[in-house]
């Protein structure tokens, strides 16, 4: 059994040297800011001219290529989730509101309806 030789990929990505970035990305300031926890670093590229932040190199190349910005999930957060409960409830509640009104119009379409299904039996056989 051999082992392969060690390389440089080898390494596990915590720790290893912040490499400079290519000079494709002129237009781009770079920001890097070391997380809280752990000892990991996060990297921001901000376009001069529009302000535009990407997250990583193959954003970057997108935007550059495209012109189009990433598209992102957005991280619910509790008061977020609060307000969609409080949405959802009145939404449920105008619904049920809507349902009584239909029946009650309902209601009265059938009863106007028997009640002249009634004089028409009463009265079929009138001169």
């Amino acid at each position: 059994n051999e082992t392969p030789p060690a390389t440089q990929n080898s390494k596990p990505k915590r720790g290893r040297p912040f490499k400079t970035p290519p000079e494709s990305i002129k237009n781009w300031y770079v920001i890097r800011k070391e997380r809280k926890i752990a000892n990991r670093f996060d990297t921001t590229y901000i376009h001069k001219e529009t302000g535009f932040r990407c997250r990583s190199l193959k954003e970057i190349k997108n935007y550059e290529k495209y012109g189009s910005p990433p598209r992102r999930h957005k991280v619910k957060t509790q008061a977020k989730e609060e307000s969609n409960d409080k949405t959802k409830n009145e939404t449920e509640e105008m619904v049920v509101a809507q349902r009584k009104a239909k029946a009650e119009v309902m209601k009265t379409f059938v009863e106007e309806f028997l009640s002249e299904a009634y004089y028409n039996q009463l009265h079929m056989f009138d001169p």
